[in-house]
């Protein structure tokens, strides 16, 4: 039977009834992931960017016009943010872009995925190695979205500038009440995009199971995505044949 996981925000909650209360209380109809199976079936809905406006306007055959971009004059233009690397960006929290929302939300259940999966209980037709396979597909799964908000709202990667240039703020824990981090440099989030993949790969199966599930080839091949990225094209060279071995 399909489960469907609803995640709530429980700060909300917590302001109208007691924190303590509230945790006490299991929500009826809803499931909470507790087994190896639900950790699986969570990573289900999370396999898009939801960014087609701004991947639209960052195509290499598209020209920007005046009647495209609109006014460049307005910080809270959302397609101004593709074209500026500075805190303008950030101004106004008010403005949904969803470039930067989709993001963020798909990787609250990566993060919740990798945080939890560890104590998750035994489920029928689940082992051990589909509990770190699961886990590796959502480190691959959250190295992605960091590689794409990266490159979408933050400086190219230099190695010469990129300890200083301002990258994107990360987030490794599912925690709603959390304060909003720092806004991290780009070299900080390349370092996170290869321990992610250098920790996925190992248990990414050979071929995957689903259509929307990484293999192991896809992560050799996302890993020297990253290193082109960042000219190392020794070690990219290295992880294309890689990926095309397996």
């Amino acid at each position: 039977m399909k489960k469907i996981f609803y995640i709530y925000s429980v700060s909300a909650l917590c302001i109208l009834m007691g924190c303590n209360k509230f945790l006490d209380i299991e929500p009826k109809g809803k499931v909470i992931p507790a087994t190896i199976e639900d950790y699986h079936l969570l990573l289900a809905p999370v396999t898009q960017l939801l960014a087609e406006e701004e991947l639209f306007l960052t195509a290499d055959d598209f020209i920007s016009d005046k009647e495209a971009l609109g006014d460049l004059s307005n910080p809270d233009n959302k397609k101004f943010h593709l074209y500026t690397y500075n805190n303008l960006r950030f101004g106004n929290p008010e403005i949904e872009i969803n470039g930067w929302n989709g993001p963020y939300a798909n990787l609250y259940v990566y993060n919740k995925v990798i945080n939890e999966i560890d104590n998750a209980q035994d489920a029928l037709g689940y082992t051990e190695e589909d509990k770190k396979r699961i886990k590796s597909e959502a480190l691959y799964g959250r190295a992605v979205q960091y590689f794409f908000l990266v490159n979408m709202f933050a400086k190219h990667y230099d190695k010469a500038t990129a300890g200083s240039d301002a990258g994107v703020p990360i987030l490794l824990t599912a925690n709603t009440s959390q304060e909003s981090p720092k806004q991290s440099r780009v070299a900080e989030v390349y370092d996170l995009i290869l321990r992610d993949l250098s920790e996925a790969i190992p248990n990414l199966p050979k071929k995957r199971i689903e259509i929307n599930r990484p293999s192991k080839g896809a992560g050799y091949a996302m890993l020297a995505r990253v290193y082109l990225y960042q000219r190392e094209y020794v070690q990219a060279l290295k992880n294309v044949e890689l990926a095309l071995a397996e």
